[in-house]
């Protein structure tokens, strides 16, 4: 038997059916922690994107694609949006990242809402080009 909280649902409970098994939230309700992933170099940056174009294909698994947009919002972190490139392959994930804002596990597209919310307050008025898309 686990202590109820003030919500009343014992605490040890878990919701179901998401990414690590809750949902696309942790137990707590909120989204996974997402931690700085350092970028090297520009160079660095563009190989690091080109696995991320692939791992974000609709044909994966869709807890796959999760982990892929926790990576590049961690690369956000780590600094890779201070990069000359970022903005150019940013362009080339947008087609990718629609597809997960579409897709209809709920999961996948929660996750895609905040990585776009996310790259929108660090980008600032660099981002309104690629908004349109989105």
């Amino acid at each position: 038997k686990g202590s109820r909280p003030a919500s009343g649902r014992p605490s040890n409970l878990t919701k179901r059916g998401g990414f690590g098994d809750a949902g696309g939230l942790t137990a707590g309700g909120e989204l996974p922690a997402t931690e700085p992933v350092p970028v090297s170099s520009e160079n660095d940056f563009k190989q690091k994107c080109s696995k991320l174009v692939v791992e974000l294909d609709v044909k994966k698994d869709w807890d796959a694609r999760i982990r892929a947009m926790l990576q590049l919002e961690g690369m956000v972190l780590g600094g890779a949006s201070r990069l000359g490139n970022f903005l150019d392959e940013l362009r080339n994930l947008k087609d990718a990242l629609t597809e997960q804002l579409n897709d209809r596990r709920s999961a996948v597209s929660r996750v895609a809402c905040h990585l776009l919310g996310e790259l929108a307050v660090t980008l600032g008025n660099k981002f309104e080009p690629l908004a349109v898309h989105f």
